[in-house]
């Protein structure tokens, strides 16, 4: 890959990175202009870690929380076990404990099921997946499908407080759409945020949902490319290019984050439609140009 195509591809995840746009999508199209070829799966990743190391610093507080709100869960419903089984065997009442304290617990639960979930998923469709990812006919299909992700949401009346009955067992639903997210043109925070809205989380705690799976996801992405081999032979150039990469993405994102932030707050969902179905004619246009 063009060194200056590493510049400019990261300097775009750095700035937009917060948005719910695919970079797969976009690096797909790049990819039959300036023959990226298949090691340029490994730079997009590396893209995304630089997005991560960044979502980190703006939802830490959830990851740090994340460790002790677990446990919490695990050691109420180890409990209620206990004391079921004891209750059965001496024929007495047994008057469970709350599993869930706090909303932010059952939000941790959520967000670890999904992770659960998602990664054996990933694996399986993971060969698929990686065919794919040159591929601009697959990622117009991925961009249009997020067309009607965004319409949907579009339409969702969105919370000013998050609910208090949100059931854990949505984040194995959240799992399927977080695995889905290997496929070029689909954005995990795009269909991710809008299932938060489905299910009931205001728009701040629905963003922060949707880049916490993101956060914990990618270091499987990059560890499953490394170890798969689909990023083709790794010598000094691409390991150095791919860092390359990481670093435009920080700093990009360091720079623009309070506006990227911002923007992905405000942005409107019909705006994302008709630019999420503009981006999927064109790749798809690009791949019958470039037969596939």
């Amino acid at each position: 890959m063009d060194i200056l195509l590493i510049l400019l591809l990261g300097f775009l995840q750095g700035v937009f990175g917060f948005l719910p746009m695919s970079l797969e999508g976009i690096q797909a199209v790049f990819g039959r202009l300036f023959s990226i070829g298949d090691t340029g799966l490994l730079y997009c990743v590396f893209f995304h870690i630089g997005t991560s190391i960044l979502l980190f610093i703006y939802i830490k507080s959830d990851l740090l929380r994340m460790p002790g709100e677990l446990a919490l869960t695990l050691s109420s419903s180890f409990s209620n076990l206990r004391g079921l089984l004891r209750a059965r065997l001496r024929q007495e009442t047994f008057e469970p404990r709350k599993v869930f304290e706090t909303n932010h617990q059952s939000f941790s639960a959520m967000a670890a099921l999904a992770l659960a979930v998602a990664l054996p998923i990933a694996l399986v469709l993971r060969p698929l997946a990686v065919r794919g990812f040159g591929s601009p006919l697959y990622a117009g299909i991925g961009f249009l499908i997020m067309t009607v992700v965004f319409l949907v949401g579009g339409k969702l009346k969105i919370r000013s407080r998050l609910p208090g009955n949100t059931k854990v067992w949505y984040g194995a639903i959240a799992g399927v759409l977080l695995a889905a997210g290997i496929f070029p043109g689909i954005s995990v925070l795009g269909v991710l945020f809008v299932f938060g809205t489905i299910i009931g989380f205001n728009r701040k705690t629905a963003q922060r949902f949707s880049a916490l799976c993101y956060l914990l996801a990618t270091p499987g992405a990059l560890l499953t490319v490394l170890l798969s081999g689909t990023a083709g032979p790794l010598g000094f150039r691409e390991i150095l290019l791919a860092f390359l990469g990481l670093a435009v993405t920080i700093l990009a994102g360091t720079y623009f984050s309070n506006w990227a932030l911002h923007r992905a707050k405000m942005v409107k969902a019909r705006h994302m439609a008709v630019l999420s179905v503009l981006l999927g004619t064109a790749a798809i246009l690009a791949g019958f140009a470039f037969h596939g």
